[in-house]
């Protein structure tokens, strides 16, 4: 569901002639995650793009790392349910072991190859036992991690905090990894929503609409954009 004010926000910027980009943190590709607009209210004939940054680590991938092995943490749907979303990229999943890469991607499971997953507990707990061996293999091997969703937690629809992707790539930087981040609050990711809007409009005339300090005000500013 959209936090409460959202779509009226929107809507009253699109009466106003406005152009929109909405800019997530979705580690769902773009076109999936446009696919969840309308159930949630917003009109998608309105917007004008949408940036996740699922989407942005995938082209990363593409252009880097296609054909390589990864081991792959990540959500149930991806490894037990066949909405793949490193379709395309030629990867094959692996254990770390023998992993070029750790694509973090999701927090319900550790995907080691056909057949090989592990659940976790982090995503309800915030426990980061579950991932020891990978992350402790991973720096050791001098792997790079690619997280596809800097989020640290969410609010769940029961109330709860469930704990995200960011969470598991900031304790593998604290422990040496090296890690590549796609989303608020990278710049680049801000970059890239402006690309859509046109290079025409100076950063001064735009502005951007979130509810999270260390996200969207953070990355906002650090992109020159109020």
């Amino acid at each position: 569901e959209a936090l409460p004010g959202t779509v009226e926000c929107f809507n009253q910027l699109v009466q106003a002639g406005k152009r929109i980009v909405i800019l997530s943190n979705t580690s769902r590709r773009a076109a999936s995650a446009v696919g969840k607009l309308p159930g949630m209210g917003f009109d998608v004939k309105a917007v004008t793009a949408l940036v996740s940054s699922g989407e942005e680590a995938w082209r990363h991938l593409a252009a880097k790392r296609r054909g390589q092995r990864c081991t792959v943490l990540t959500w149930q749907r991806e490894a037990l349910e066949g909405d793949s979303y490193i379709a395309g990229l030629d990867l094959t999943v692996s254990a770390i072991a023998e992993a070029d890469f750790i694509l973090c991607h999701g927090t319900e499971v550790i995907w080691e190859g056909e057949g090989r997953t592990r659940a976790v507990s982090y995503m309800r707990t915030g426990d980061i036992g579950d991932y020891s061996e990978v992350l402790e293999r991973g720096v050791e091997r001098g792997l790079e991690m690619v997280v596809c969703n800097p989020d640290l937690r969410v609010s769940l629809p029961d109330g709860t905090a469930g704990y995200m992707p960011g969470g598991v790539a900031q304790r593998y930087e604290m422990m040496g990894g090296a890690v590549t981040w796609f989303g608020k609050p990278y710049k680049r990711h801000f970059d890239a929503c402006l690309h859509h809007i046109g290079s025409h409009i100076p950063r001064d005339r735009v502005i951007h609409v979130g509810d999270s300090i260390e996200h969207d005000v953070k990355g906002a500013t650090g992109a020159a954009i109020d």
